[in-house]
């Protein structure tokens, strides 16, 4: 089955938890500092972080805007502030983070028409990076761009993370279902009252799919069309013409029965 186009012109939610004192006002010293669930950050940057000092009188506020500050880091994927015990002179404080894995290396399997360079262009990890649920999804988003751009619109991106026993670190698997590369059947224009479809399809480097022309599909190559057509009017006297969209639709076109 081919395939083919109609081309038309026209917070991170967190949870803060914090135990004592319970009102803005209440203010409590700090008596001690501890720190739990890191493995790869330095206890001391957690808690320089935090701005929490022993010694230090806090309220409520501070629990709560320590905790922002340690999200701010992008190194945890979850943060608490808890009460460990308290006595007359003050509360003992420890701070509980979960820390996002790091990445061992990157697996890609399917990519038959994306390799060297032009792939390592577009994974956006790296090894020994926190990868978190943000750097996954822009992995898989700037893979489907390529292939996009590269007229593979059909192509499928699964993105997998695995964590090894060995080290903890996070292998990523990426599996790619490149599809067939679409061709341009069919090139239309709205709105255009002053020239011809005829006339406006030679200014434009998108061609359609013949015997002699190979009808590629490139997103890049589109933008530069509608470029060419606002230049062509204008320089006709348009001079406010304006290209307000553009459109592709996908056709299945069964096969010629031999």
């Amino acid at each position: 089955m081919n395939r083919s186009l109609l081309v038309s012109f026209w917070l991170a939610l967190f949870v803060m938890l914090s135990v004592l004192p319970t009102h803005a006002q209440d203010r409590l010293q700090i008596l001690g500092i501890s720190i739990e669930g890191n493995e790869a950050t330095d206890a001391g940057l957690i808690r320089a972080h935090s701005g929490l000092a022993v010694g230090k009188d806090i309220s409520g506020d501070d629990i709560q805007g320590a905790i922002r500050q340690l999200w701010k880091l992008n190194l945890f994927s979850d943060v608490q502030i808890v009460e460990e015990r308290s006595t007359s002179e003050g509360v003992y404080l420890r701070i509980q983070v979960s820390e996002f894995r790091r990445l061992d290396k990157i697996n890609v399997h399917g990519n038959r028409k994306l390799k060297g360079e032009d792939l390592d262009k577009v994974l956006v990890l790296s090894t020994g990076q926190v990868v978190r649920p943000a750097d996954i999804s822009r992995l898989k988003t700037s893979l489907t761009k390529k292939y996009e751009e590269m007229g593979y619109l059909l192509s499928e991106i699964q993105v997998e993370q695995d964590t090894l026993e060995s080290n903890g670190r996070v292998r990523v698997d990426v599996e790619i279902r490149e599809g067939d590369k679409v061709k341009v059947r069919k090139i239309e224009f709205e709105g255009n009252s002053a020239f011809s479809d005829k006339k406006l399809r030679k200014k434009i480097r998108t061609t359609r799919k013949t015997l002699f022309r190979s009808g590629e599909y490139k997103r890049e190559k589109i933008e530069e069309d509608k470029s060419s057509l606002i230049a062509y009017y204008q320089s006709q006297g348009y001079r406010d013409a304006e290209i307000v969209g553009d459109t592709a639709v996908l056709r299945k076109i069964a096969a010629a029965s031999s």
